[in-house]
């Protein structure tokens, strides 16, 4: 079944979409280094422990710290790439 076929009942696609405009949107902002810190980290970490704990924190500020903001939920879903990424290694 391809994408046009699916009848999604949550707006996934429009989320994913949206997740990935935030990506893009600050993928190169948060600093003017050439390494990020999730990747200096991730650089010399044993475990997903990192990842996993920003998820978490992202994942439990939604609703709290400014609201239902969905870039706390967007900023989870990075992590949760990411955390795929690191986990292939």
């Amino acid at each position: 079944m391809t994408d046009k076929e699916t009848d999604y009942r949550y707006n996934e696609k429009w989320y994913m979409d949206a997740a990935m405009r935030h990506i893009n949107s600050t993928y190169f902002g948060h600093y003017s280094n050439e390494i990020q810190t999730a990747e200096y980290i991730m650089s010399r970490a044993k475990t997903l422990d990192y990842l996993h704990g920003n998820v978490f924190k992202y994942v439990d500020r939604f609703g709290k710290k400014h609201g239902y903001n969905p870039e706390d939920v967007y900023k989870a879903m990075h992590y949760l790439c990411m955390m795929l990424h690191f986990a292939e290694k």
